[in-house]
């Protein structure tokens, strides 16, 4: 997997995230970072469904029923299915309050592969409303293509910033 990290964030290392099949852009190197992007992988032997026929359309649709029934979770909304990386993903946005109080602008793309169950969440800094319109932007430059050379590389990085655009909302994908 490739994706170009935005001008301003940085790419935690593996060591930093604590899990090899994550990748974190985030705002810093200052842990735990909650603004940024947080790419995960789960393989298909781990998941429960297997191959083309897993809903993800479904699966978001559980998970924005899940959160309307917290207490944690407000502005909660499923978005319009996109493209990330030539695949079809499915979306939620929702305001995520923790437990300092804080409120979090998110948005959860979640999409399925050959290769497994990818889970896209973007986070927005906290007691904002908005997410930076470059991690939007990073979306689109998510790519699937494994680098020659590296065959068992999870992703790789590029430092080509994405185009920003607008600042879009909460829940504007």
């Amino acid at each position: 997997m490739a994706i170009a990290v935005p001008d301003g964030w940085v790419l935690l290392d593996r060591e930093e995230v604590n899990d090899p099949r994550s990748l974190v852009i985030a705002s810093s190197h200052h842990l735990p970072p909650v603004e940024g992007i947080q790419i995960h992988n789960s393989p298909p032997d781990v998941e429960d469904a297997h191959g083309p026929d897993n809903d993800m359309e479904f699966q978001r649709d559980q998970m924005v029923s899940s959160l309307l029934k917290t207490d944690y979770a407000s502005s909660v909304r499923a978005l319009e299915p996109r493209m990330i990386g030539g695949t079809q993903a499915w979306g939620y946005s929702a305001m995520i309050t923790y437990r300092d109080g804080s409120t979090v602008p998110t948005q959860n793309w979640m999409l399925w592969r050959e290769d497994g169950h990818w889970s896209i969440d973007v986070k927005g800094f906290a007691n904002t409303s908005v997410i930076p319109a470059e991690l939007i932007g990073a979306l689109d430059t998510i790519s699937f293509i494994r680098p020659s050379g590296t065959p068992a590389a999870p992703y790789t990085v590029t430092t080509a910033s994405p185009s920003p655009g607008p600042s879009p909302s909460v829940t504007e994908s």
